[in-house]
């Protein structure tokens, strides 16, 4: 899936084999951003539609979740994954 992160400073999405506690942390704090970046960009699509005419608005309701559901499912995935690494490490 694309990544955006580094066009905003962020750190990329990959995640080095012996990545430490600290690391693995912001990762997750990134992820965090990144998912509620998604659901903004959904409800400010979705707010759109109060002055877009009619034909047009279809497609933004539509729009908004398809293009950001599979990125916010990904991410919730991942931070699963990294929390359960961040506890085995404890």
């Amino acid at each position: 899936m694309p990544d955006a992160a580094p066009w905003f400073g962020g750190p990329p999405k990959t995640i080095p084999i012996n990545a430490d506690l600290q690391y693995l942390r912001n990762f997750r704090r990134d992820n965090c951003r990144a998912e509620a970046a998604h659901w903004t960009q959904i409800l400010l699509l979705l707010l759109f539609t109060l002055w877009t005419p009619m034909p047009w608005a279809w497609i933004l309701i539509i729009y908004a979740p398809l293009s950001n559901l599979p990125f916010i499912i990904t991410q919730r995935h991942n931070r699963l994954r990294v929390t359960t690494v961040i506890n085995t490490k404890k």
